[in-house]
Parts: structure tokens; sequence; C-alpha cells
């Protein structure tokens, strides 16, 4: 059990430095004591459940990822959707798949575009001539 406390803790504090977080602001937003969310972050005392829920909704990561079981940092968003393009067939996995492909390639790639949506709209539009 000190081995999976410990990772927790671990955990708990990448998630809270990475966004730049204070232990202040967590145990504020939790309603605890600094030193509370320390004893966390150490790995002197484990979350109950609840709490870990409730962290997991605050960082956006998964349960799993947490209490490490997954070292995937997944989004709510993106876990919804993986969970959408599971229930897919695989030939529509796989036309999900090409379209990713296809808007990530240089010559489609939307992030430096003015407009980003309207370029996304437009890539959908050229892949599903393509196909």
């Amino acid at each position: 059990m000190i081995f999976i406390s410990s990772n927790i803790g671990l955990i708990l504090k990448k998630l809270r430095k990475s966004r730049n977080l204070t232990l202040d602001s967590v145990a504020e937003y939790f309603g605890t004591t600094k030193a509370t969310i320390s004893r966390y972050e150490t790995g002197k005392h484990v979350p109950d459940v609840q709490l870990l829920i409730k962290m997991s909704k605050y960082y956006d990561v998964s349960m799993d990822y947490i209490v490490g079981i997954n070292e995937n940092i997944y989004t709510s968003l993106e876990l919804a959707i993986i969970n959408k393009i599971q229930k897919l067939n695989n030939a529509n996995q796989n036309q999900v798949l090409g379209m990713i492909n296809y808007m990530l390639s240089d010559k489609n790639n939307c992030f430096t575009a003015a407009s980003p949506e309207l370029c996304v709209a437009e890539n959908t539009a050229k892949y599903i001539k393509k196909i």
C-alpha cells in the first residue's frame, strides 16, 4: 500500500505543479488545509475515493492516471472521443484515423490558421470528397 500511496502523491504533485498551482490554492478549492494537501503529495496520507474523484475532475485527468494504473494523461474531452471511436466498427474507425492523419499533415494543419474552426471544416469537406 505504501508504494501505491507514494505514487498517488507524486502524481498529484506533478499535476499541481504542471498547472502552476500552489498548495494554498488547491487546499482552498478542496476545502482543506495546505498541510493536508502536502501530506497527500508526500504519500503520508491517501485521499479517500470521493476526493480522488473530485481531484481527477479538477485536474481533468482520469482516475486511472491519478492512481497510477494508466500512465497516459487523457482529458475528459479526449476520453469522450476515445469512447465514441470505440463504438464505431473497424471500417469507420479507419476512416476517422484517416481523417485525423489528413488533418495533421503539414499542408492541412490547422494549428496556425487564422480561423482554426473554418480550417477544420474545410479540411473535413476536402477529406470527404477524397474518399
